[in-house]
């Protein structure tokens, strides 16, 4: 079965039925800690494929799996941890009952700095998890401090094993912390970031953990650099923009979105940066992703158009060309709130200093009525772009 789990069309198996789940998790408690190892990891691909979390939880998987952390086999400590990691990802409820277990909580902390990287990896994956809920108590929302340095470690150690879960870790663990981000750039991550973003270029990635990787450095690289000019700097010498550009027409979801956010992060330079991103031609594929079928990426596209377009006359050029104003007038009329803040607000900056022809060209396409309509909207933020789109003309 574990040997199933872990294949490359392991995504093709069906569910494991409820029956399955309970008689995997009767067997963590075996007196065979080896045998438990593989049930734990089953269960954490049961978790990774098909979202199984609450089902694991609901017949006492969790409890189980943090008992069984602390044999004293670093086998099974490393099968335990990886199905704490996935029943970690992305749920609240489980990530803080793990917090509020100090032992286990300790024995992660041991093994995030002891042994081999795989085995800190997992660790970190674990407590990264725990400590970057919004509600995460205050002593394990601390340990992101304690993590940081050895992410950065097992980037340099791991780049060449093409682990995809490192750069995935980083960018959790740097989410919403500037003064993290700094931290990072000044380790040197955004070099070995761009680095490793380089090698993948032009490479046709089969695989869904290779795809994986790609959305993660992507989004690291996007979030080190959203608020530090140098490291936009950095992104551009070394010659990183091709490698995003290329990566806004992946075939992948996450791809996209992650390439959207690095985007988005370098847009918010200066000049010199952003005609570095439009000698890149990156305008085109923005634009097409404004129809894109994910939401996510729809959102950041725009975001990143209304940077792209303030006090930039070539990009506002290229983008009218291309029909980008009848895009953005198309999501205004959006039910996603969000979208219609974003191609409300690009639309206000396409207007800032702009001249009476090219007032007259956008309101061709957003149409009185349509501004009509957005200055009652029944978003306020909304509103306030409305009432700038009437300032600007």
């Amino acid at each position: 079965m574990r040997l199933l789990f872990k294949s490359s069309r392991a995504n093709a198996l069906s569910p494991l039925s409820d029956a399955a789940i309970h008689l995997l998790i009767n067997l963590l408690s075996l007196k065979d800690e080896l045998t438990a190892g593989v049930s734990a990891s089953i269960l954490a691909k049961c978790c990774e494929i098909h979202g199984q979390q609450d089902r694991i939880q609901s017949y006492g998987g969790l409890r189980a799996i943090m008992k069984l952390l602390q044999s004293k086999l670093l086998k099974v400590q490393e099968s335990s941890m990886e199905c704490l990691a996935a029943m970690t990802n992305e749920n609240k409820e489980l990530a803080l009952a793990v917090s509020l277990e100090p032992e286990t909580v300790s024995t992660l902390l041991k093994l995030s700095k002891t042994g081999n990287p795989s085995v800190k990896l997992l660790a970190c994956r674990c407590i990264t998890n725990i400590s970057t809920q919004p509600d995460a108590p205050e002593e394990i929302e601390k340990l992101r401090v304690h993590l940081l340095p050895i992410v950065i470690k097992l980037l340099k150690q791991l780049l060449y094993a093409q682990d995809p879960h490192v750069p995935h870790v980083l960018a959790k663990l740097l989410y919403d912390k500037q003064d993290l981000q700094n931290v990072a750039y000044d380790s040197n991550a955004v070099f070995l970031l761009t680095s490793w973003l380089s090698s993948l270029r032009g490479k046709e990635e089969e695989d869904r953990e290779a795809k994986y990787l790609k959305e993660g450095i992507l989004t690291a690289i996007g979030i080190i650099s959203q608020h530090n000019e140098d490291a936009r700097r950095s992104v551009i010498e070394l010659d990183g923009i091709p490698t995003i550009v290329e990566s806004l027409r992946d075939e992948d979801d996450g791809v996209r979105a992650a390439a959207c956010l690095c985007a988005k992060s370098l847009s918010r330079s200066r000049k010199a940066i952003k005609s570095s991103l439009f000698e890149a031609k990156i305008d085109a594929p923005l634009l097409s992703l404004l129809s894109d079928p994910s939401r996510q990426v729809q959102q950041t596209a725009s975001a990143t158009l209304c940077n792209l377009v303030l006090s930039f006359m070539p990009m506002k050029e290229n983008i009218l060309a291309a029909g980008g104003v009848r895009e953005l007038a198309a999501l205004s009329k959006s039910p996603d709130s969000i979208l219609r803040l974003h191609s409300t607000w690009a639309i206000k900056n396409l207007l800032y200093r702009a001249d009476r022809v090219l007032k007259e060209r956008v309101m061709e396409e957003l149409t009185w009525p349509q501004l009509l309509a957005l200055l009652n909207d029944s978003e306020p933020d909304v509103q306030v772009q409305a009432v700038t789109i009437v300032r600007n003309l």
